[in-house]
């Protein structure tokens, strides 16, 4: 069952739906997301929806990543992850240590409610052979120090009461000091196209520059070779 199957039977604002173990969550773009018994996690949130699904993908993308480097503090009192590489946002909203994804975030809309499903690894120690080097967990950060799922969901809720309230000057900060991709060579769906590139500069809440390494058809190319990549109607691909 997927957590966002499960909450709009109440069809309640303000649930929250909180996983025991997940047999068919999901990711973006129809990605899967991989819950092993009782070593994730993963709950669903339901929230009124404003309208703006990409700024309140950021705003719990930003959460969710506050929320680990609170909780790599409180195992090892390694301050934001720095010793690891750094706890990092790989936009728009998968949370990132050393390279590998620690949490991720999905957001679906139904009837004017935004059901917000966060999963994050907690105490996997083994990975399938295609997840090796692409996942993490808490309990992979940091041997010595095994926290609870309910401790984790907490943490990560208390942290989005927190972000949900910033503005967007201080959610643009924040995300760019913890950012993963500009400066690296990237692919992206646009409109059905894709965009092959370096990011040179990224804004959370409106999308993308990006130096193209040849010209796509329907996006005009500044004189430096960039083009905008609108964040509404972008994707990062992930190979």
């Amino acid at each position: 069952l997927s957590l966002h199957d499960a909450l709009p039977i109440s069809g309640c604002v303000g649930g929250c739906c909180v996983s025991v173990h997940q047999t068919g969550g999901r990711g973006r773009l129809g990605r899967k997301w991989l819950d092993t018994r009782g070593e994730c996690a993963s709950f669903t949130l339901s929230m009124k929806f404003d309208g703006w699904a990409e700024r309140l993908a950021v705003r719990c993308g930003l959460a969710t990543c506050l929320a680990a480097e609170r909780l790599i503090f409180e195992m090892s009192g390694v301050d934001d992850g720095k010793e690891l590489g750094g706890v990092m946002i790989r936009w728009p909203n998968d949370v990132v240590v050393n390279g590998r994804k620690l949490a991720g975030v999905l957001i679906e809309v139904r009837d004017s409610i935004a059901y917000v499903g966060i999963g994050m690894n907690v105490s996997q120690r083994e990975w399938p052979v295609e997840l090796r080097d692409s996942a993490i967990s808490l309990y992979e950060i940091n041997e010595k120090c095994e926290l609870s799922r309910p401790v984790v969901v907490m943490e990560i809720l208390e942290a989005l009461g927190e972000v949900m309230i910033w503005d967007d000057g201080r959610i643009v900060e924040y995300f760019k000091a913890r950012d993963c991709l500009v400066g690296r060579f990237c692919s992206f769906d646009r409109g059905g196209k894709r965009v092959n590139g370096e990011v040179i500069s990224l804004d959370p809440l409106r999308g993308l520059v990006v130096r193209v390494e040849e010209n796509v058809s329907g996006l005009r190319c500044d004189d430096a070779g960039c083009v905008f990549l609108p964040a509404g109607t972008t994707s990062l691909i992930k190979e």
